[in-house]
């Protein structure tokens, strides 16, 4: 299972790790995050996985951005995960940035971002929003790749160890799951 979801989750970061030109500052640096949240709001949500980079950066990483979540509901349809689980998803990640647009147009964001940095939070970094989403649906893909389609799950579920599903549930990582014993 670690397997299949640490896969999901890196083949969907992909497109953001090819886009051109290198400026990751845009999802990294507390000065960029409104450049980059603009830049993703004004990106029109689309269906496709295929992406066209136009030479802006902060375009760019949007429309790969977004292609990543589209090729997660593409996986996410293939091991037959519910579509209540995935519907929404990319309105619900507009929801997350606009939320973290206005983190940013508060009073104060860099020295809160500094301050939750500094204790090992995770500020609302283009980067954070990402990767907790893209690990979120990459999830969701794995339980039924492992567990079998949400309308067959029961069966199989029985036969396994009884942490298994809440060890699953609680992890944040592919990492939570190995065997620390």
């Amino acid at each position: 299972m670690r397997s299949v979801w640490d896969q999901t989750r890196l083949e969907a970061i992909r497109y953001v790790v090819m886009v051109p030109g290198r400026e990751f500052e845009l999802l990294i640096e507390p000065t960029r995050q409104l450049d980059m949240i603009d830049a993703y709001l004004l990106q029109r949500p689309h269906a496709d996985t295929v992406i066209d980079f136009t030479g802006a950066s902060s375009a760019d990483f949007s429309i790969a951005i977004l292609a990543g979540l589209n090729w997660l509901r593409h996986c996410a349809h293939l091991v037959e995960v519910l579509p209540a689980q995935q519907s929404g998803t990319i309105r619900n990640f507009r929801r997350v940035v606009t939320l973290a647009q206005r983190w940013w147009l508060m009073e104060g964001a860099a020295e809160r971002c500094s301050h939750l940095l500094a204790s090992g939070e995770k500020p609302p970094l283009m980067l954070y929003l990402i990767w907790s989403e893209y690990t979120r649906l990459a999830k969701q893909v794995a339980s039924a790749a492992v567990f079998g389609p949400s309308n067959d799950r029961a069966a199989r579920l029985g036969a396994l160890p009884a942490d298994v599903i809440p060890r699953f549930e609680a992890a944040q990582d592919p990492t939570d799951l190995l065997d620390n014993n």
